[in-house]
């Protein structure tokens, strides 16, 4: 059994692509399921997924996992106990756990939002990992569309740090995706992820699986009428105007053009660039202030 994480900052196609590979013959790709544990688990301050855990720390991570396992109707973490020491154990023995029959080649999760945690998952476990990631411009778009307590300089800093820490790692248990390749050149993308699963990817579906339930999509702008629908690409073209395409490709400029896409700063006035950088400003301002009273309270 090979054991596989999707993952890539919000917005960007890994819930497509989880549910793609959980259609395939021999690959079961839940979505969500470990995130809680990833969670806790910096709010915990463990930074290794070998840290020896705490008998406290076990009960947490296992609480978590078997709560957001039933909340989504997973009832093969029932079973489990507190017979691991470590994040890595914890995490195969839940993998293991949905493959108990050993009816599949591939099992695996989706996880978001990583970011520097990625490095030491790929150092300190043999998940496969395949990061997907998508023009920066559209992430922010959709966001916007998705999530009622949207904050455009917070998504920008959190979708920068995941990108950079992504595209610094070199390892063949990493594979990077496009999301636009995958819906413009699928045929190209397919044989990608076959060779790296070592299965077969069939492309040739047009109603995938959300664990048990057929999909399509979860397009915030609820237009597309199937699974790989090229209206799902490049929508910032026709909402150049906006503040989420201005800010991004000001703030971001950079990392656009290193992860291949076009961008044309020569329309931005002064203005436009000095708005942008008051509000990164006033953020990282914030931050510090943030900083500074948690240290003070804890003396």
């Amino acid at each position: 059994m090979k054991k596989v994480l999707v993952t890539g900052y919000i917005r960007s196609g890994t819930t497509l692509l989880a549910n793609f590979l959980n259609s395939q013959k021999g690959c079961l790709v839940y979505r969500d399921f470990l995130g809680e544990t990833l969670i806790s688990s910096d709010k915990l301050g463990i930074k290794s997924f070998l840290t020896e855990l705490t008998d406290r720390q076990k009960n947490i991570f296992l609480s978590e996992l078997k709560a957001r396992s039933c909340a989504i109707g997973c009832e093969a973490m029932n079973g489990l106990s507190k017979d691991f020491s470590n994040l890595k154990e914890l995490h195969e023995r839940a993998l293991s756990a949905l493959n108990k029959k050993n009816a599949y080649k591939i099992v695996g999760t989706k996880v978001t939002r990583l970011g520097e945690k990625l490095t030491t998952l790929i150092k300190e476990t043999d998940l496969h990992v395949i990061y997907i990631y998508r023009d920066t411009r559209d992430v922010l778009l959709s966001a916007k569309n998705r999530f009622v307590g949207f904050n455009l300089i917070e998504l920008i800093l959190g979708l920068r740090k995941d990108l950079k820490s992504a595209l610094s790692i070199e390892s063949k248990k990493l594979l990077k995706l496009k999301f636009e390749d995958l819906i413009l050149n699928t045929d190209s993308i397919v044989k990608q992820l076959a060779d790296f699963l070592d299965v077969d990817i069939s492309k040739d579906i047009r109603i995938a699986k959300d664990r048990e339930t057929n999909w399509v999509n979860n397009s915030s702008f609820h237009d597309i009428d199937q699974l790989f629908d090229k209206k799902a690409c490049f929508r910032w073209k026709n909402h150049r105007d906006s503040k989420e395409v201005k800010y991004c490709e000001i703030l971001m400029g950079d990392l656009i053009q290193k992860i291949g896409y076009d961008i044309d700063m020569k329309s931005y006035r002064i203005s436009d660039k000095l708005s942008a950088y008051k509000d990164l400003y006033i953020r990282r301002t914030k931050e510090v202030i943030k900083h500074f009273y948690r240290h003070v309270t804890k003396g």
